[in-house]
């Protein structure tokens, strides 16, 4: 995939403010009550206008029932072994594997495994008030778009001079898994002691941790650490910049952009 770098030449200066980071662990648990009366532990991390992500949490057999979103949304497994329920059968997904959602297209959700299973819900839209997990016949009817469910393995890594026969081969490579004009969710893998170029672009994502030890570039040259379950939102032009940290393991991480396609975004690329 080509995309856009600036590195020189007439461009937006960045955006002083500070880069957004939390932590997912330390997010209030909340539950979701469901149309058939069952109930799911979530994380609200994100809450904005144009971008929406949850954590749900699910037991060893908890399930979220068959349900619709008037939006199109993204469904990553953080963690853990998710079957994904649709009308026309069941798919098991395993950790960084993706669902693409149209809006009106029913999906339901079970965790198939003996652990923990953390499934990453995310919309292009917000706030999350407005996005209601409603039952397949509460929906007018529609030809809804096929559910598309990506298995990571199956997609080549990247960098920037293009696709790669391994990932060893880049010190820094990504998996782009959803490419629409709605939205971009990806995967990015940084050796040890090495990182993502500090740098901005005019459209907001969030960032998550998915594992690995690192620092991020908060505001002014300061850094703070991050590991699994951290992330962060930076808010258009605002520089970003995450460092692998540890000696033996890669840092990863899970992006998503409320907006596409991924060729549309511009980096911008900080003391250029």
């Amino acid at each position: 995939m080509s995309l856009s770098k600036s590195r020189a030449g007439d461009r937006i200066p960045p955006n002083a403010a500070p880069v957004e980071l939390r932590h997912a662990d330390k997010i209030a648990t909340q539950t979701l009550s469901f149309y058939d009366y069952s109930r799911a532990n979530y994380r609200l991390l994100l809450d904005k206008d144009e971008l929406v992500a949850l954590l749900v949490l699910l037991e060893p057999g908890q399930a979220i029932p068959l349900h619709v979103h008037e939006v199109d949304k993204a469904i990553h497994v953080y963690t853990g072994v998710a079957a994904v329920n649709l009308e026309d059968g069941a798919k098991e997904l395993v950790k960084s594997d993706s669902v693409f959602v149209p809006a009106g297209s029913a999906i339901g959700l079970k965790n198939s495994a003996d652990q923990e299973c953390r499934l990453l819900f995310f919309f292009p839209c917000g706030p999350f008030e407005s996005l209601a997990f409603r039952k397949p016949a509460d929906q007018p009817e529609r030809s809804a778009t096929r559910i598309h469910c990506i298995r990571a393995d199956s997609v080549a890594w990247e960098n920037w001079d293009g696709p790669l026969l391994r990932p060893e081969d880049s010190p820094l490579a990504w998996r782009t898994l959803i490419d629409t004009d709605q939205m971009v969710l990806g995967v990015t893998k940084i050796d040890p002691g090495h990182d993502v170029d500090s740098h901005y672009h005019r459209q907001t994502q969030i960032i998550l941790f998915s594992g690995g030890e690192g620092k991020t570039h908060i505001q002014g040259g300061h850094y703070e650490p991050v590991r699994e379950m951290s992330y962060i939102y930076p808010p258009p032009y605002c520089i970003h910049h995450s460092i692998n940290t540890s000696p033996t393991e890669p840092l990863l991480e899970v992006y998503f952009f409320p907006s596409g396609p991924f060729s549309s975004v511009e980096y911008l690329f900080d003391g250029a």
